[in-house]
């Protein structure tokens, strides 16, 4: 502040005085400098449910937000703490409670039905094996089975002489009714005879093969005038 000599007339004594100043450029200082502090500030909103921010150019302005999972407002988390969102749309949405769950059981449904149809699909096999059995079991219908042990005389008994002892144990004629896998020890060398009898083959088949030695004991007996 400038100061300025003046002469009191009265006791003759200098006094110093305050120059007075033009108030004017201070004004317009401050104006300027408020104008500036301004500068790009949004007017005050009576809207309600409204922020202020900065958006993404550093421009002001003023953004909604709500608890209620409304598009494009920034979600505000309710008085029990949760947040309210809408049903997703894509793989990296939000979810809300209600569609996790109704995922849920859905995917316990179809694992449900997938192991249900795995089940039929056993079962199926099962029936299928079970009609595979009765069909072979059908073709194989004759007597004959597991036949006492029997002393051939020799390491390898002709097909004749093992029909014949399998026709006198089983008590009929007919070669061709003997059961399928009909099967007699000879005791001389404990090998097992095994008669392969599939009349129904293309070409039928009807052999005793060996099928080596037996560690199963079977009765012997020996027959006379077979």
């Amino acid at each position: 502040m400038k100061r300025k000599l003046l002469i009191e007339p009265l006791s003759g004594m200098p006094m110093l005085l305050p120059e007075i100043i033009d108030p004017a450029p201070l004004v317009e200082a401050e104006a300027q400098a408020r104008a500036l502090a301004d500068d790009g500030k949004v007017d005050k909103t009576e809207t309600e449910w409204q922020l202020y921010g900065t958006g993404a150019e550093g421009a002001q302005t003023t953004y909604k937000f709500s608890d209620g999972g409304e598009g494009g407002a920034i979600a505000r988390y309710r008085a029990n703490g949760t947040l309210h969102v809408e049903d997703p749309s894509g793989s990296t949405d939000a979810a809300s409670k209600g569609y996790v769950d109704a995922a849920v059981e859905a995917e316990a449904r179809d694992d449900a039905i997938s192991t249900h149809n795995t089940d039929i699909d056993a079962h199926a096999d099962i029936r299928e094996a079970v009609a595979d059995n009765t069909t072979l079991i059908k073709a194989l219908q004759g007597v004959g089975g597991y036949l006492t042990a029997y002393d051939f005389g020799t390491a390898t008994p002709s097909q004749e002489d093992l029909t014949d002892y399998a026709l006198a144990q089983i008590g009929i004629t007919d070669p061709l009714a003997i059961f399928n896998g009909t099967r007699v020890k000879n005791t001389y060398d404990t090998h097992v005879w095994i008669l392969a009898n599939t009349p129904g083959t293309d070409p039928p088949v009807f052999q005793w093969m060996d099928d080596g030695a037996d560690t199963v004991d079977v009765p012997n007996t020996s027959i006379a005038d077979i």
